[in-house]
């Protein structure tokens, strides 16, 4: 687009004012529009020219102004020249203030930028909250563009399964670990399995409280549904070798093991009232009342593995009170 008259009336009175003699167009014709066109000026301070909108470059003494660019130079006069004279020199200082501006972008592999972009969201989220990061947030903080934040993620919410799936890895591998150094059958290795993760949970209060704080707001059925079922789709393989172990020792009894691990597993969709009453009951300080009620549920829960499992009733240590306790007294307390 070509420099208006104005504009070029502007520059000749800049030039007048500093003494600076010769000023014409490309064609010669002073009231001709200045197109495509380099102006060399005497060495002045480009913001005195005081057009709007021009980028300054300190470090050429340079100005882009639409299609012409002004070079600030010791001249003793305003000379133009066609934009090639200079167009690989104009280029390369604007790709390095560019470069300067923008961080160059690291280099990583597809699941590497995942888990990087992952740390970013779970990284805000358990500092701000569910409701307070929004996906420019996550992509500031990740320093990643829209686009490359969609090739790995359709919605925010995805951000929420990634990050539960991280949780929950980290709880599995924890109680895993318990289990393969207990010594004794299946049934007390489930129970290892069990204690080790009640345990675990209690030593991360505030991020329980983060995945709390999503589940059991009024109006978030679906993301309670979302978190519990991305927890149980990471729990169930581990449930189920846990059973197929019992059932090829003996110990346990049952019908169809990829039923009986569904079946279990379904039982963490009915905990949301009861969690809400103990959590509620927690933040107000009745830990008594919080870790009673948590602790009926779960013995309950026990009873019906047990004969789920074809176990005596008793056998299988679902609740932990002890930890339970310490949980909520965590997630009150954050």
């Amino acid at each position: 687009m070509p420099v208006r008259r104005p504009v070029f009336r502007r520059l000749a009175g800049f030039a007048e004012q500093h003494s600076i003699h010769g000023v014409r167009s490309s064609t010669g014709k002073r009231n001709r529009f200045l197109s495509q066109t380099l102006l060399l000026v005497c060495g002045q301070n480009s913001s005195q020219i005081g057009f709007p909108s021009v980028h300054v470059d300190p470090a050429r003494r340079c100005v882009r102004l639409t299609n012409s660019v002004i070079i600030l130079t010791g001249h003793s006069a305003l000379t133009t020249y066609r934009p090639s004279v200079c167009k690989e020199d104009v280029m390369k200082d604007s790709s390095k203030t560019e470069d300067a501006k923008v961080p160059k972008r690291l280099r990583m592999a597809p699941d590497e930028r995942q888990a990087h972009i992952l740390d970013a969201a779970q990284k805000l989220f358990f500092a701000h909250g569910w409701d307070d990061v929004t996906i420019a947030d996550v992509l500031n903080e990740a320093g990643i563009s829209k686009g490359g934040f969609y090739h790995h993620f359709a919605a925010k919410e995805d951000l929420l399964d990634g990050v539960v799936l991280r949780f929950t890895t980290e709880a599995l591998a924890s109680a895993k670990a318990a289990r393969a150094v207990t010594s004794g059958g299946a049934l007390e290795r489930f129970n290892a399995f069990l204690a080790e993760t009640s345990r675990w949970k209690a030593e991360q209060g505030p991020r329980i409280k983060f995945f709390m704080d999503v589940m059991l707001r009024p109006g978030n059925d679906v993301l309670f549904s979302r978190i519990t079922a991305a927890a149980s789709a990471a729990a169930m393989p581990v449930l189920l070798e846990m059973i197929a172990y019992g059932v090829d020792e003996g110990a346990f009894d049952v019908p169809d093991m990829n039923l009986v691990g569904e079946t279990i597993m379904a039982m963490s969709q009915g905990r949301r009232a009861v969690l809400e009453s103990a959590f509620q009951a927690a933040e107000s300080g009745d830990l008594d009342r919080a870790t009673a009620c948590l602790d009926h549920r779960m013995v309950a829960e026990g009873a019906l593995i047990d004969r789920i499992l074809g176990l005596p009733r008793g056998s299988v240590m679902l609740s932990n009170p002890t930890e339970y306790r310490l949980m909520l007294r965590a997630i009150a307390n954050g």
